[in-house]
């Protein structure tokens, strides 16, 4: 294996400078990990330790494309102890990602690990979810509690799912695996929401108190990634959830207009609110929003955009509110 690996690493090098610098060696570089994904014995051995390097992110996001392509296309290929092995290794990936390094530091996973590994997580699901997964939503929610890291890469890939599922609508998913998962999401709807919205109001409670700016800073980045979740649900759910607990979502939303850090991601999950279809009857609380109140507090988030440069962004989302 080791010396397959010492190929393959040298040939994702080549791969990595692109076509410019040499294009025959490009070329039979490129065509060494294909035959590589197609026929090695090691693929998920070396797939999943490459994952793991923490000294190499570009190296570990290249381990979890060959995981990716592994469940993508020889899924059905591989035996049942196989399939639990890769769900375990990449849930234990999600679980642990903060670790530290060779030299006991810490470490900063850039964004597109994180993506990749929350869509090779996807990959999985869209596979085994829910009939031969059905713990999947509380073993998120435990994943969650580990840390900041966790709780954020929940949030991904809860917006992935339904990017996958409902909003884009992949045409290569079968549609009996898109009924079920959607009718299972929606069945699960008071738990999900419940989650985002405890999250949601948990972080937010603590950037009204908290002193410490690396805590502040977490619960920011929380508010930040929760939000940008919701906004993807908001607008397909059951209005009776955006309304839920007092208005709680609305209440927030409102109130972070003011937060320069946190403005633009309640302003997109307003209009998303705003742009949902309804009957009348459902509407009409919608419309009871737009009181005096808001109008004040929608002024305030103009001043601010016109006069303070960290919420210049806010204000073309500003206008496209809809007044009614």
């Amino acid at each position: 294996m080791e010396a397959e690996k010492a190929v393959l690493i040298e040939a994702w090098k080549i791969c990595s400078e692109g076509k410019h610098k040499n294009a025959d060696q490009y070329q039979k570089a490129y065509e060494y990990i294909e035959h590589f994904k197609h026929t090695s014995i090691y693929l998920l051995d070396i797939g999943f330790e490459f994952a793991f390097m923490a000294e190499s992110f570009e190296l570990g996001h290249f381990g979890l494309q060959l995981i990716g392509d592994l469940i993508k296309f020889k899924w059905k290929d591989i035996d049942g102890n196989t399939k639990n092995d890769v769900k375990n290794k990449l849930t234990y990936l999600i679980t642990n990602l903060s670790r530290k390094n060779i030299n006991s530091n810490l470490v900063e996973y850039p964004v597109y690990f994180k993506n990749t590994l929350c869509l090779t997580f996807l990959e999985l699901i869209k596979r085994v979810w829910p009939q031969n997964w059905p713990t999947l939503l509380n073993e998120l929610a435990e994943v969650s509690k580990k840390s900041v890291d966790q709780k954020i890469l929940v949030f991904i890939i809860y917006k992935f799912i339904v990017e996958e599922f409902i909003t884009n609508e992949n045409p290569n998913l079968p549609a009996q695996r898109r009924k079920d998962i959607t009718q299972y999401l929606n069945a699960h709807m008071e738990y999900v929401y419940g989650f985002f919205l405890e999250s949601l109001e948990d972080s937010f409670n603590c950037i009204k108190i908290e002193t410490n700016p690396s805590l502040l800073k977490n619960h920011i980045s929380i508010l930040s990634s929760c939000l940008s979740c919701i906004n993807n649900y908001v607008d397909w759910i059951n209005i009776s959830f955006v309304f839920s607990r007092n208005y709680s979502l609305i209440n927030i939303i409102f109130a972070l207009f003011h937060h320069k850090d946190l403005c633009v991601d309640a302003a997109k999950c307003f209009i998303t609110i705003l742009n949902r279809k309804g009957s009348v009857v459902e509407r009409k609380p919608l419309s009871n929003l737009f009181n005096d109140e808001l109008l004040a507090q929608i002024y305030v988030c103009i001043k601010n955009s016109l006069t303070d440069s960290s919420f210049k962004e806010l204000l073309k989302y500003i206008i496209l509110f809809k007044f009614y």
